[in-house]
């Protein structure tokens, strides 16, 4: 123990400093190198999940469409809608408006609102 020297310390510190510092660049490119390979390889997985969206997003909007047509025609024919089909009424209306539904149904609401039937 007394033959250590504090120059043997500093060197052996040095030592234990750039040992870690050298793990840590590696595991940076490692990660660097893990990430780009897993989003290259996910890509088209990615680009079939956001194909699918657009896919149910029309999907949902051509449903809400024919619901809310069908609403729309019955309360123009007179029919009394119940509490429970006005509040499906205006949920499916609040949906098809985010999925930015077109004018049409849009004008029809206006209508009927202003005649006092919806």
């Amino acid at each position: 123990m007394e033959l250590i020297t504090l120059g043997q310390i500093a060197a052996a510190i040095a030592f234990i400093v750039g040992l870690i510092k050298g793990i840590e660049y590696l595991c940076q490119k490692i990660s660097h190198a893990a990430t780009k390979w897993l989003q290259t390889g996910l890509e088209p997985i990615n680009d079939k999940l956001d194909a699918l969206d657009k896919k149910i997003d029309a999907n949902e909007l051509e449903a809400d469409k024919t619901i809310l047509v069908r609403f729309l025609a019955d309360i123009k024919n007179g029919k009394e809608l119940t509490d429970v089909e006005r509040e499906r009424l205006h949920e499916t209306y609040a949906h098809y408006t985010s999925l930015h539904g077109n004018s049409y149904v849009h004008t029809e609401v206006e209508k009927l609102k202003e005649a006092g039937k919806l």
